[in-house]
């Protein structure tokens, strides 16, 4: 079984178990309450298979921590990347398809939902956002769960400081100055903006130290490449000392 293949079972499997003990977890509380009947007691098979799923997810992060060794990109950069322990650094390489030669991110920015799209903002303007579920307009056509980890990748990234939250500093430093007194970018907006220029530039970044772990350089963005629309800025790289 290839590495990919096995770090993508695992996280899925994890997920599956996790989910199992937050809904039992939630049914014992609800016992414990008095939800239903002030007079029963929590069955003793809930809280067997609340305790079986927290020592099969225990198992299941040891496998991820022994999976992780088999990707040089999480050896000699990743684990560096200050917000980034193992268990989202499993996330990460389990659900993101390996690089291709002559691909970029733009690739794991599609598969995330994170790929703008032009919307009618309602007046004669249009807006860019990023796609999500809207009534009347079928399935979407990104993998939510791998957004939501990404999510959680850059509130930790908000939480732990380093690098990429500086990249978060100047994304919104820049937006409040493009945008001042809009209507169309409240300040939720402008933090949610901000917060996925700083995702996507780190997706920017991994998908390039995870190609040069497979034996090739990853192409530039479009933009960067051919347009010479910025600068281009190669990913930080830990040499000692506290992580990036």
């Amino acid at each position: 079984m290839q590495p990919e293949r096995a770090i993508t079972m695992l996280v899925k499997t994890a997920a599956q178990v996790e989910k199992l003990r937050v809904s039992t977890g939630l049914r014992i509380s609800a016992v414990e309450r008095g939800a239903s009947s002030p007079d029963v007691a929590v069955p003793p098979v809930y809280i067997e298979i609340h305790d079986t799923m927290r020592q099969l997810e225990d198992r299941i992060d040891s496998y991820l921590r022994e999976e992780l060794e088999h990707y040089p990109v999480y050896t000699n950069w990743l684990c560096h990347v200050r917000g980034i322990g193992p268990g989202l650094a499993a996330q990460l390489l389990g659900l993101l398809r390996p690089p291709l030669p002559g691909t970029n991110a733009s690739t794991w920015y599609k598969a995330a939902g994170l790929a703008p799209e032009k919307r009618d903002a309602g007046t004669d303007k249009e807006t860019m956002r990023l796609p999500r579920p809207r009534a009347g307009e079928g399935r979407v056509e990104y993998y939510p769960y791998l957004r939501r980890c990404l999510y959680n990748l850059g509130e930790s990234f908000m939480r732990q400081g380093g690098y990429y939250k500086q990249v978060y500093d100047t994304a919104r430093a820049r937006l409040d100055v493009l945008h001042p007194d809009d209507a169309l970018w409240p300040k939720i907006r402008l933090h949610r903006g901000a917060h996925w220029i700083m995702v996507k530039r780190f997706l920017s970044d991994m998908y390039s130290e995870w190609s040069k772990t497979l034996g090739f350089e990853v192409s530039r963005p479009y933009v960067i490449d051919l347009l010479r629309h910025q600068k281009y800025e190669p990913p930080p790289q830990w040499t000692s000392g506290p992580k990036i």
